[in-house]
């Protein structure tokens, strides 16, 4: 038997004077691929002939008559637990629709993505004799990527709910309360939709709303009467108010993340009582604009990074991560944005929420915030009882903490979390961890601020707290780019929906090309060999780490040097982290008791005071064999053929993407003899390895372009 595609559900009471044009309305559409379920609500005139006669005629209708009046919304209900269709629309027995309402309807939902739930096009308000009455109605058109700034849209903008005559998604549909038996139910219906999915407006009237004295919201003139009609049985009669809370019940039954429910919660209340302040004239009208204050940009965001600033009012972008460490890697990605951001917008304010903030700020020259901040040394209470509840409960810090964020965060309007492998749990949950990245971009979102992860690595997360936190924090962006794909591949994995999401390469592919150009010297006689040490990282590498694998890796680098030094090549150490200078000092003394006594002279290199120094290193090389994943970034962008020791996804991933994916070494099975054919193929190979890297690094400095262009360009 065919199941038609979409199902029309005509709920009437009474209709008789305007059913038959509703219902003729329908049949003429030009898409014929539907069902036409009438339920009549035991009505006292000629409905019940019309209805006969019509069914009689078209297959297509269904008719059925209920032996007492349910009240509006259940049989509003009715109609669509005796449909079947895929889409799903209400039709009232006193409106028409436009011929090309179905089939226009149906169209946008063929191309749309599966999140889209409504689509609505225009409604028209007309008379009894079908003359436009020029009301404006409501136009309901919402896209955002997050639930809560679709709720905003709702409940900013739905007054008359002409978009509840549109055409559903019946399985989004389903998940619904449908059209309750309260007033206002249908902008809760619409609310319910909208935390489920997009909302699409057609720009086009295809629906005309009759508006006349025997309209149920003109004979209905109380809401105590109008909530009698909705439901004959319900002895409550509910009042205006009624509509936030239940606002509050559908926000609080769907499926929605901790987080975004409690932004949804947040969003409908101050949008709600923004609404309501309005009817208090010119108090109202102040105290709105005061609300506003903090509310407007975190109502008004925008799912593709349209960033609503006052055109006069100067930017402010705040960055968070790992910075003013003694992390090189960390420092480069920092300076790199922050160099695009200068070019994009000169005259905006930066500041950094960051562990090294007296560092950064000397170094950087711009406003640091510590990620963390110490309360309790200079609270000394005055009174006996606040000294009994500092002795019974403690300092509520990490409550002042919360407060002191917010309070810094006071006009930003981007948060950036740029770079970096971030997305980790195994240095723990505080610091730069998992909650405190959670704790500021929540607060973020709270402040307004357009929320943006940039080209950032993930993995491992090896808790429950840390997936959770994570996971939250991701939630409340506007925008989420990783710097490979093994990163998108992992949060996927770990429950993030990264539909939405991209893959930009590694921002220090965009470091100014100023600073690479100047450091292209190169030193005479031998050539130079780059290699890159580092310390043991252990559960970042690998879940069950060993003091084996260290010592192999040390090993097979020994093995590895002695050879370089055997024949005829110099080494430069690179040291990409001052705590891997007790590494290259093991590796000399051991290399010492291995080969015997060597010219110290033809191992070269210090721990680098800075970024700058460090590059001079890698721009002295010839070839570099790295483990640090930023020492062999960096020596891709000097455009040198690198062999990297992975000792994570990323360091593979990177490889894989610069076509050097045979020159990966893993940290976890080294092999000193594997490791020399590797260095001989790759010198073998160097000149058109050259060419290779530096064609896939001017695609990812072109790729950084676009994605800054993007960030940037519209605030």
């Amino acid at each position: 038997m065919h199941v038609p595609r979409v199902s029309i559900g005509l709920a009437v009471y009474n209709g008789e004077k305007y059913l038959r044009l509703a219902v003729e309305s329908i049949l003429e559409q030009n898409y014929t691929d539907f069902e036409l379920i009438i339920s009549d609500n035991a009505s006292t005139d000629a409905t019940e002939e019309i209805c006969e006669e019509l069914a009689a005629k078209d297959a297509r209708i269904r008719y059925s008559r209920n032996a007492t009046n349910i009240g509006a919304s259940k049989n509003y209900q009715r109609v669509f637990e005796l449909s079947k269709g895929e889409f799903f629309t209400w039709v009232d027995h006193d409106d028409l629709r436009l011929p090309g309402f179905l089939r226009r309807c149906v169209d946008v939902f063929d191309e749309a993505p599966a999140t889209v739930v409504l689509v609505a096009p225009r409604t028209e308000m007309v008379d009894e004799q079908g003359v436009s009455k020029q009301i404006r109605v409501d136009r309901l058109h919402t896209t955002h990527a997050l639930p809560h700034e679709r709720v905003a849209d709702v409940i900013r903008e739905v007054s008359y709910a002409t978009a509840q005559y549109g055409l559903f998604r019946s399985a989004a549909l389903r998940k619904t309360r449908l059209i309750d038996g309260f007033w206002s139910s249908d902008h809760v219906l619409l609310l319910e939709l909208a935390i489920l999915g997009e909302i699409w407006e057609i720009p086009e009237t295809l629906v005309l709303k009759r508006d006349y004295p025997g309209r149920c919201c003109r004979m209905n003139k109380t809401k105590a009467e109008f909530a009698a009609w909705f439901d004959p049985a319900r002895k409550e009669r509910n009042s205006g108010k009624k509509v936030i809370v239940e606002h509050a019940r559908s926000i609080a039954r769907l499926p929605l993340t901790p987080v975004e429910r409690l932004l949804c919660f947040w969003t409908a209340f101050s949008v709600w009582f923004q609404r309501r302040l309005t009817e208090w004239g010119w108090f109202g009208f102040l105290a709105r604009a005061i609300t506003e204050i903090n509310l407007v940009r975190l109502l008004k965001g925008r799912q593709k990074h349209e960033v609503l600033i006052d055109a006069g009012r100067m930017r402010k972008v705040c960055f968070f991560g790992c910075f003013g460490s003694p992390n090189f890697g960390n420092e480069v990605t920092l300076q790199t944005i922050l160099e695009h951001l200068r070019h994009w917008l000169p005259k905006a304010k930066v500041a950094c929420v960051c562990t090294g903030p007296e560092a950064l700020r000397a170094t950087q020259n711009i406003e640091t915030i510590p990620i963390s901040t110490e309360f309790v040394g200079p609270w000394r209470p005055r009174t006996r009882l606040a000294r009994l509840l500092r002795r019974v409960f403690g300092v509520p810090t990490e409550f002042c903490r919360w407060l002191d964020a917010f309070k810094k965060l006071k006009g930003t309007d981007m948060f950036i979390v740029p770079g970096t492998g971030l997305l980790t749990d195994v240095y723990g949950l505080r610091g730069w961890g998992p909650y405190s990245l959670f704790k500021w971009s929540l607060i973020a979102k709270l402040r307004g601020c357009e929320v943006l992860f940039v080209s950032v690595g993930a993995g491992p997360i090896y808790s429950g707290l840390g997936r959770y936190f994570i996971k939250s924090a991701l939630s409340v962006a506007n925008f989420r780019s990783y710097r490979d794909e093994a990163s998108m591949a992992y949060l996927r994995g770990i429950g993030v929906r990264t539909n939405s999401d991209r893959v930009y390469p590694d921002l220090v592919f965009s470091l100014p090309e100023a600073i690479v150009s100047r450091k292209t010297e190169k030193r005479a006689g031998r050539p130079a060999v780059g290699l890159g040490v580092m310390q043991y990282q252990g559960r970042y590498s690998i879940e069950n780490p060993s003091s084996r694998i260290y010592q192999e890796y040390l090993n097979t680098l020994v093995a590895f040097a002695g050879w370089l030094l055997a024949h005829d090549y110099d080494i430069i150490l690179l040291i990409g982290d001052p705590k891997d200078w007790r590494v290259a000092e093991q590796l000399k003394s051991q290399l010492k008791a291995t080969i015997g006594t060597y010219d110290e002279e033809r191992i070269l290199g210090q721990a680098a005071p800075s970024v700058e120094q460090l590059l001079t290193q890698i721009a002295a090389t010839d070839l570099v064999v790295a483990t640090r994943f930023h020492n062999v970034l960096f020596s891709l962008v000097f455009n040198k053929p690198t062999i990297a020791i992975s000792f994570h996804h990323k360091s593979a991933s990177l490889m894989r993407d610069m076509g050097l994916a045979e020159y990966c070494h893993d940290i976890n099975d080294m092999n000193a003899g594997r490791l020399i054919e590797q260095f001989q193929r790759l010198e073998t190979n160097a000149e058109k390895l050259k060419i290779t890297i530096r064609q896939r690094s001017e695609e990812s400095r072109k790729a950084l372009d676009d994605q800054y262009k993007l960030i940037f360009k519209c605030i």
